[in-house]
């Protein structure tokens, strides 16, 4: 059937408590939503619920989840784990001039939009609708061209774009602003194209109404990944604006009367931060570099430290000390001091399921407690492998890998294109030491990928350190 599983035309929907969950586990297609709202007077209720779908390597071909344009919408303590659509996004909004959406503590993880032609959410913004995003999580989201070839403007996570109605400016309309607002956010290793988490799309007008604010959001290890082809492309590793000449409206630029430092002030944002590498903010045909754009999203970043602990039993919301470890080592890497000294990550015993580690401009060693005792796996963005060390590598950069046993999803069937390899770089020095490559099924891909230049090697410093292979296997 291509009926949608439920549809509200002009009526009232709640749900509560509920797991609903697609059955793609058929070769066959689905075209189909799980839930669609329409009608101007629909008003729908979601709380405590869960969408997911049975089989997370097939695809679907229509939105999980759909509200047309006109319908009123609060989403609450929800989640969407390990969704693969193919050209869609599983979370589609449409806010026209009257509707009044709340999204709150919306956590969206492990999902994937294919053919990167939208974020894993899609809010359509008409002027006028009162539209609340707070609190939500949004983690290891791609919506990415498949082998990072492409460069088109979207970012994993998020996908807001600007539309006119008749209460925008363009038609003469002198109302108040009814903002987009979006607080205490985070968005944690999403990767996307020419956007690592976010992209603003519309026409310049609507954007220079000013009518998005992010306030008290969080970004950390979000990835763009057009540079890997295209890197002289301008991209942001957290938010895309895909306009022109974008800068003028985003921020002002003031002189300190007490310092007489520049001050960089933006209607947009609010008390963001970022643990990001730059570009964090960049916009469509930029040619004047991002330095300003990025101080917009380093709102009172602490002091980093040169050494962090991470644990099992840790919690990312701790300092990272021995008596007080992280959770994630991804979380570790971003948290590092970006000075040129040399940075540890010890992490303890136990098995750590990492989203792809992007290598940058750092220093960094990061060590097991035996190859026995310390396991790293991407199973988060599996299409991807666990180290990431690209063009936008610092040419200094340098990273080791100590007493782990690396690994990648044991559950690969044949022809699964989300199993990547472990080690996927083209400019950086470093290694993996007494280390073992274990139980790992690649497919269509190398367990150790080095994609550079006959002239970018030196031969010389090539050692044999007896790695090991144990039940590795290639379809």
């Amino acid at each position: 059937t291509d009926q949608d599983l439920i549809q509200v035309f002009n009526g009232v929907l709640t749900l509560h408590l509920l797991v609903i969950r697609i059955d793609n586990s058929y070769t066959i297609t689905t075209p189909f939503s799980a839930i669609a709202i329409h009608g101007q007077q629909a008003q729908a209720t979601i709380e405590y619920c869960n969408f997911r779908v049975f089989e997370s390597r097939d695809y679907l071909y229509k939105d999980f989840f759909y509200l047309d344009r006109g319908g009123n919408l609060t989403m609450r303590y929800s989640s969407v784990w390990n969704i693969l659509e193919r050209n869609r996004p599983i979370l589609y909004i449409e806010v026209s001039e009257r509707s009044n959406v709340v999204i709150y503590q919306i956590e969206i993880e492990s999902c994937r939009v294919y053919e990167s032609s939208s974020g894993v959410m899609h809010i359509s913004y008409y002027t006028g609708g009162t539209t609340s995003v707070d609190g939500c999580q949004f983690n290891y989201n791609v919506a990415v061209t498949p082998q990072f070839t492409g460069r088109k403007p979207f970012g994993g996570a998020l996908l807001i774009q600007l539309q006119e109605s008749p209460l925008s400016a363009s038609f003469g309309s002198q109302s108040g602003s009814s903002p987009l607002n979006n607080s205490r956010m985070f968005f944690h290793s999403n990767i996307g194209d020419c956007g690592g988490a976010i992209t603003v799309s519309g026409t310049r007008s609507l954007l220079s109404e000013e009518r998005i604010q992010f306030i008290h959001c969080q970004f950390e290890h979000n990835i763009a990944g057009t540079m890997f082809e295209h890197p002289d492309e301008p991209l942001g590793n957290d938010i895309y604006f895909y306009f022109i000449e974008a800068s003028p409206i985003l921020y002002n630029e003031t002189q300190s009367t007490s310092s007489n430092q520049s001050v960089i002030r933006s209607s947009f944002f609010s008390q963001c931060q970022s643990y990001n590498y730059s570009p964090l903010i960049n916009y469509f045909l930029n040619i004047e570099g991002t330095e300003k754009l990025d101080q917009l999203l380093l709102y009172n970043n602490i002091l980093r430290q040169f050494i962090y602990y991470v644990a099992v039993t840790g919690n990312d919301l701790n300092t990272g000390e021995k008596s007080s470890p992280f959770r994630m080592i991804s979380h570790a890497l971003a948290m590092l001091n970006r000075l040129d000294e040399h940075k540890d990550i010890i992490v303890m015993k136990g098995q750590f399921d990492e989203p792809m580690l992007a290598i940058r401009d750092i220093l960094v060693t990061i060590s097991g407690q035996s190859h026995q005792l310390t396991s790293i796996c991407n199973t988060m963005t599996k299409e991807n492998s666990i180290i990431w060390a690209q063009r936008d590598c610092d040419s200094g950069a340098k990273v080791m890998i100590k007493r782990c046993v690396l690994c990648n999803d044991i559950n690969a069937q044949p022809d699964d294109i989300f199993n990547a390899g472990l080690f996927n770089g083209v400019l950086i020095s470093g290694g993996i030491y007494d280390s073992i490559i274990y139980n790992s099924q690649i497919a269509d891909r190398n367990i150790i990928l080095i994609r550079a230049g006959r002239n970018e090697f030196d031969y010389n410093s090539i050692e044999d350190n007896s790695a090991q292979l144990v039940h590795v296997r290639s379809f």
